[in-house]
């Protein structure tokens, strides 16, 4: 009793196919209300324009007038009332800077011919040379600095080369002098 029995005129249908089936049905009928829903939410109104018409906004700017009749018993809905537009104080262009700088200042001498500085020159001349310091001139003023120490403001020892010549730095350029000699720094 392994085979069922069929009833007249019934046809053994496959389980996978009728599932199929159905479920083509169950999506048609799905679509279906999908669209009747669509319809009805966008393509359908109340039919008449009356209740745009009643409602009448006031121009801006305007004295609303109300016309008063004695004779209505139903109450109008209040008009809707535009608010006035804004005329208080505008934000700044964003096209200008928020803070101005300060002019340049005026220059305080005129430059030098060449784009050199406008730094006084400063006259440096070696006196003498020690076991590890020197006598040198700046501009009439005479300092003893020892091996790489700063003197006059932008000056530095930096060696000594043998009994009678020593290097020095005037900010970024290095010179050498010997003793007697000058040089002019700009």
């Amino acid at each position: 009793m392994t085979e069922q029995a069929l009833l007249p005129g019934a046809v053994e249908v496959d389980g996978s196919k009728s599932n199929s089936r159905v479920l083509l049905v169950a999506m048609g009928a799905g679509v279906l209300a999908l669209l009747v829903a669509v319809y009805f939410l966008f393509f359908t109104g109340s039919g008449t324009d009356q209740a745009l018409s009643s409602q009448q906004l006031p121009a801006p700017h305007s004295k609303v007038i109300k016309k008063t009749t004695h004779k209505t018993t139903a109450k109008k809905p209040a008009a809707a009332v535009v608010p006035a537009t804004f005329t208080g104080v505008h934000s700044k262009d964003p096209f200008k800077p928020l803070l101005n700088p300060p002019p340049p200042p005026p220059p305080s001498a005129a430059p030098v011919a060449g784009g050199g500085s406008t730094a006084p020159a400063q006259v440096v001349g070696l006196s003498s040379v020690g076991f590890s310091t020197v006598t040198v001139t700046v501009n009439g003023v005479v300092y003893k600095p020892k091996v790489g120490s700063s003197f006059a403001t932008y000056f530095k020892l930096l060696r000594l080369q043998g009994p009678s010549c020593a290097t020095f730095l005037y900010g970024d350029e290095s010179f050498d002098l010997c003793k007697g000699s000058t040089t002019t720094k700009q």
